[in-house]
């Protein structure tokens, strides 16, 4: 996965932030106590730290993503085979609910065939 990254001038560039966006917008856009106008108070340290920051949770969130994708197709399996075993059960209950009913159909006075 191709990352964001500050470009010529400081601005970020990449799938995350259109070109031209500058990290002070996207700070506050993100939710970071600056924007434009604290720009002067930030240094290039501090937007270091925050890339960084920012690079470390995008990373926790592919990995919990790939989890919970993991976690998904394992559910969606055991799904399909308890849905096939339902079936099985459901034929067999057919089957066994015909066969009942094939003995309630036969008359009880008559003498069984070895007789």
């Amino acid at each position: 996965m191709r990352r964001a990254s500050l470009g010529a001038g400081g601005r970020l560039s990449g799938p995350s932030a259109p070109l031209g966006t500058s990290p002070y917008a996207v700070g506050a856009r993100i939710g970071y106590p600056w924007g434009d106008k604290a720009r002067s108070s930030m240094n290039p340290d501090s937007i270091q730290r925050v890339r960084i920051e920012l690079e470390s949770k995008m990373a926790f969130q592919d990995k919990t993503i790939a989890d919970l994708n993991s976690a998904l197709v394992d559910h969606t399996r055991t799904l399909i085979d308890l849905v096939h075993r339902i079936e099985l059960v459901e034929k067999a209950v057919r089957r066994l609910s015909q066969q009942l009913e094939a003995l309630a159909e036969r008359p009880t006075n008559e003498k069984p065939p070895h007789y």
